[in-house]
């Protein structure tokens, strides 16, 4: 089975920040789950690198497990003024998994491009609809099982959880799974800025939630945005 395309625009990188809300502290009635304010975080509905200075993602996607071997391309994204780089991985429910020095290797090359590094889970793909897809507590194993590379690299890295979880059936399970996810992440001690991604593939249709949310809230982030689905109670991007 070949791999889903994941090439952008550099221009498009911000859409796809837009995927995923970057949650720096969140309590849910699962349990209480607060990252230490250090790192990458959100402060006053912005999302801010360690200096406090606010961080606006530019960049493409580097299809790292299905091309290991191309060690140059981020910094050859880099050079093309990106800031970011997000970077798939494989947990190893479908694809090969991702070990924990290759995720040190990969953050010291995004360090040393001086981009910051957004690693992701591609393995949840299409949850609900593809029967190899996983599902978002097995790809928080996953994070918690190469913590060891993530450690100390809060100002540096984003953990997107799990790429497009739940397609367009069965995505009513989102919210639930969702933050059951980042408690889990949150209590085995990840305190990293967390991105998670929309429902139905962030397409243009009905959410879990049903409705848009106003422009400005005041709201914890508890959920997500995209730019084309929306839902109730989700804090959304301030618009630039």
């Amino acid at each position: 089975m070949q791999p889903r395309s994941t090439s952008r625009t550099a221009a498009g990188v911000a859409v796809a920040a837009l995927l995923g809300l970057l949650i720096s502290f969140l309590g849910t009635s699962g349990g209480q789950a607060t990252a230490a304010p250090t790192g990458i975080r959100v402060a006053n509905g912005k999302v801010t690198e360690a200096n406090g200075s606010t961080f606006v993602m530019r960049g493409v996607n580097h299809a790292y497990a299905w091309y290991p071997d191309r060690t140059t391309s981020i910094a050859d994204i880099a050079a093309k003024g990106a800031n970011t780089v997000r970077v798939v991985l494989g947990s190893g429910d479908r694809w090969t998994r991702t070990s924990a020095s290759e995720v040190s290797s990969i953050i010291g090359r995004c360090k040393a491009a001086k981009v910051i590094c957004v690693l992701e889970v591609h393995d949840t793909t299409g949850y609900g609809e593809d029967g190899a897809a996983t599902t978002l507590d097995r790809a928080a194993d996953y994070w918690i099982g190469v913590k060891s590379a993530l450690e100390g690299q809060e100002d540096y890295v984003v953990v997107d959880i799990g790429n497009e979880p739940f397609g367009n059936t069965n995505y009513s399970a989102w919210t639930n799974a969702t933050k059951a996810a980042i408690v889990k992440l949150r209590n085995a001690g990840l305190r990293h800025a967390l991105m998670v991604d929309a429902p139905t593939g962030a397409r243009t249709g009905p959410t879990p939630c049903g409705t848009t949310p106003p422009p400005s809230s005041p709201r914890t982030p508890t959920a997500t945005r995209s730019s084309r689905s929306t839902c109730t109670g989700c804090t959304t991007p301030r618009p630039r």
